[in-house]
């Protein structure tokens, strides 16, 4: 799959997102994360968990044609190596209408897929 670089960062183009934050204690959290990675927390004991939905138009990442993604993550402490991001976050979910999407996020977050057949395909 190619992707649009800028420095070394990924810029995937989408046409529609709909976000929302919700506080969950730290310590439900934790145990999602890698041990190299804290959550950030927005008050003593509670950190944040992200939902993102989002349209990608034909050609928005790559070659693939319009899909959609449904993304669940946890926002944690940023590597300040690399300069002072907005936020950072590691992804623990994501949902995709593009089985080849899913297969290359597999490989790219570093995550478990969860597939089930379409109800297109029943």
């Amino acid at each position: 799959m190619k992707h649009t670089l800028s420095e070394d960062l990924l810029v995937w183009e989408f046409d529609f997102a709909l976000t929302t934050f919700f506080e969950v204690e730290t310590s439900q959290i934790e145990k999602y994360i890698p041990k190299q990675l804290s959550p950030m927390e927005v008050s003593p004991g509670l950190g944040l968990i992200n939902v993102t939905g989002f349209n990608f138009p034909a050609g928005g990442l790559g070659h693939l044609p319009e899909f959609q993604e449904l993304i669940c993550s946890i926002i944690v402490s940023p590597d300040l190596s690399r300069g002072v991001p907005k936020f950072a976050m590691h992804v623990i979910s994501l949902a995709s209408t593009s089985q080849e999407h899913l297969d290359h996020s597999a490989e790219y977050y570093n995550c478990l897929l969860y597939t089930s057949p379409s109800p297109r395909d029943s």
